[in-house]
């Protein structure tokens, strides 16, 4: 019966250790993930000789990022926990498209202080990525025109928008397949040895009450 049950933890330590090299062989093999990131910036009107209600210092400008916000999310803007130097990948979106005004504040308050727009995307290929950005861009610039339209303001007094930086860099991530691997082998290894020396505890514990008796 020691036998069969010895027998019985070496085969479950053996089928953990199996589970773990799998796990790691898929973690390290593992596709990684393109993205970018890039700011729309809106700008008010060189020339104000007809009114722009949307245009009255820098708020009315932060106000307008956050409508084209919603805009183009399709739900309302909530405080997101995240600092702006977060990126898409940081936040698991590994093929997608996120548009925010950043939030410049701490912990316990907001701050959407810059009429800025942070776009990122991401996705398998760096060609998908660009033309995520080249699309998203162009609906920003047709939205903030759109919302302008409709308040009747004048083409010379609209807001403009600007592409900081010009040149888009499509940038590669991997997800830190190193760390994650280490870490599934460390786990999956203590499982096992775990599993093996399960059997030894259990033949100590008589041994232990006999010789306090």
């Amino acid at each position: 019966m020691k036998r069969i049950a010895r027998l019985r933890h070496l085969m479950i330590a053996a089928a953990l250790l199996a589970v773990t090299l799998a796990t790691c062989g898929v973690v390290i093999t593992r596709p990684g993930v393109y993205w970018a990131r890039s700011s729309v910036l809106l700008i008010a009107p060189a020339v104000q000789s007809r009114p722009n209600n949307l245009q009255d210092g820098s708020g009315s400008l932060v106000s307008l990022a956050g409508i084209v916000e919603r805009q183009m999310s399709g739900r309302s803007t909530q405080y997101n926990p995240n600092g702006p130097d977060v990126t898409i990948v940081d936040r698991g979106i590994t093929n997608g498209i996120t548009v925010r005004v950043p939030n410049f504040g701490g912990q316990w308050a907001t701050n959407f202080s810059q009429p800025v727009l942070d776009v990122e995307a991401s996705g398998p290929t760096p060609e998908i990525v660009q033309q995520r950005m080249v699309r998203t861009f162009a609906e920003i610039e047709a939205k903030v025109r759109d919302n302008q339209q409709q308040l009747g303001v004048d083409a010379s007094q609209m807001i403009t928008t600007s592409i900081s930086p010009r040149q888009l860099q499509v940038r590669f991530s991997d997800g830190s397949r190193g760390r994650a691997a280490g870490t599934v082998l460390l786990i999956g290894g203590a499982l096992s040895v775990a599993a093996l020396l399960s059997p030894l505890r259990r033949r100590t514990v008589p041994t232990t009450a006999g010789a306090l008796a």
